[in-house]
């Protein structure tokens, strides 16, 4: 017997024997009707056209604004791993070159460097119990320490630390006790003398350490504050800037002390190098302390970038491993 006429023999829907009756009687279908239904849809067991063809299989659903969504992020995610890795250098590298220029130098100076710098000697002022004011190129300390001023200090490191607790911000809130104990040792043991000398040599010293942390802030993770409202590009340029205007000079003054400043400042107070020298430090010692504040805190930028660029890399390879179909 013929396949045809097997099959023809054999109800289309149960495959029991067929009987002489419009009908089967075991599944009741109508032989004609089952034979039109079979006849037009397609085998369950068939493979799909597309698959048939050898084309890849159709997309997953998503719309496409939840692709077009996912692709921004990813490349958002890439850019920011090239930001991880060259935007610090290059801020630098570009503060660079415009100091090699007077009027680059002049303008690194005046709208960044010497704001940091006065406020390098303001800080350390508040530090050690002396109420001080920062103005442009001049900062304003205090004669006498005043506790009172001193206390409104500690107690507002004090709300710091309480506020980094109730928050959970444990780093800050080690930053905020170490800031307070440094405080109360240069308030009460260190002397007047001594502080005043503290006071002088921290102001490259801000422009250092202030530069070196405003630039760190560029590496504050997606979705914070500083890094949805674009702030931490001006921290970036105003920190490489100052950090540029100080340090290059105290590095060269190694071999060269001639490109230290002395004298006096338009009539109004000794330069800082002056001062220091003055109160008893050799040159050497001077220089050699600039140099390595300058280092460390370029050893802690270093740091920072790393940790920023290997967590924004795990990051990317996150949502990489995530998109792929």
């Amino acid at each position: 017997m013929s396949a045809t006429a097997a099959n023809s023999a054999a109800c289309p829907r149960c495959g029991a024997p067929r009987v002489a009756a419009p009908d089967c009687p075991h599944c009741g279908v109508v032989y004609a009707r089952a034979e039109r239904r079979k006849a037009v849809e397609p085998s369950r067991d068939s493979p799909p056209p597309a698959e048939a063809a050898g084309e890849p299989p159709p997309p997953s659903g998503r719309s496409a604004a939840a692709e077009f969504a996912r692709s921004q992020t990813l490349a958002e995610a890439r850019s920011e791993l090239q930001l991880a890795r060259y935007a610090v250098p290059a801020a630098l590298f570009t503060a660079l070159l415009l100091m090699q220029t007077d009027m680059g130098r002049f303008l690194l100076r005046t709208f960044f460097g010497m704001w940091l710098h006065e406020l390098g000697h303001a800080v350390a002022a508040w530090l050690c119990g002396y109420p001080a004011f920062p103005g442009p190129w001049f900062t304003s300390v205090g004669e006498e320490r005043s506790f009172l001023f001193a206390l409104a200090i500690t107690a507002g490191l004090a709300y710091a630390i309480w506020r980094a607790r109730m928050e959970g911000e444990r780093v800050w809130m080690g930053v905020a006790i170490g800031v307070l104990v440094l405080q109360v040792a240069l308030t009460v043991i260190l002397s007047p003398s001594k502080a005043h000398v503290l006071i002088t040599f921290c102001g490259d010293v801000g422009s250092m350490v202030f530069g070196a942390a405003l630039m760190a802030a560029f590496f504050v993770p997606p979705g914070h504050k500083l890094h949805r409202d674009w702030l931490r590009w001006g921290f970036l340029v105003i920190g490489a800037a100052s950090f540029v205007d100080t340090f290059p000079g105290w590095w060269t003054a190694r071999h060269d002390p001639g490109v230290i400043v002395f004298g006096e400042i338009e009539g109004r107070a000794d330069t800082d190098p002056t001062v220091l020298v003055d109160s008893g430090w050799t040159v050497v010692q001077m220089v050699s302390r600039y140099v390595g504040i300058g280092i460390l805190s370029l050893l802690a930028l270093a740091a920072a970038q790393v940790l920023h660029f290997r967590r924004t890399r795990d990051a990317l390879a996150a949502l990489e491993k995530d998109v792929t179909p």
